[in-house]
């Protein structure tokens, strides 16, 4: 892999969206993070069990209060008695070989402190992490529901 970042943050006042971006360092047509996502929705949505392929890709993201949703979730894991429940779903995604953006939503908001992003893919024996040290912006523009960071694209 030659990079991973996190960019173009929507804030709403249930959630936020942001754009992942991950470019290999060679083209491969056949490795996409994408291929395991969708079995495992597929697996979700007709009440099939998830294969938790250790190769799968897999999302995190933590709040301060090391809570947060997981893309390993499954829909029954999503719910806790007496706790909001923490979802990420992936919006959309698209893959050339080269460079794959999904585009997720979070829900709920973090709390105020840091927000950091896991990122495991075991057939691309890649793992790496994303920290924002504050959510402070987060939570201003969730108020007025708009994007930060403009892309330049």
């Amino acid at each position: 892999m030659l990079a991973v970042g996190a960019t173009d943050f929507v804030c709403y006042r249930n959630g936020f969206e942001f754009r992942l971006v991950v470019v290999l360092r060679d083209l491969n047509a056949q490795l996409s993070p994408l291929q395991s996502l969708s079995a495992e929705t597929l697996a979700d949505l007709t009440s099939h069990e998830r294969s938790n392929d250790p190769k799968a890709f897999r999302l995190t993201v933590k709040f301060a209060d090391d809570s947060g949703p997981s893309t390993s979730d499954g829909t029954q894991d999503r719910f806790v008695a007496g706790a909001q429940a923490r979802t990420i779903t992936l919006l959309q995604g698209r893959f050339d070989g080269i460079r794959c953006e999904m585009t997720w939503f979070v829900s709920p908001l973090p709390r105020q402190g840091s927000l950091l992003f896991e990122c495991f893919w075991g057939e691309a024996n890649a793992a790496f992490n994303y920290q924002l040290n504050s959510t402070d912006a987060i939570l201003s523009a969730s108020r007025e529901s708009r994007r930060l960071l403009i892309p330049t694209e």
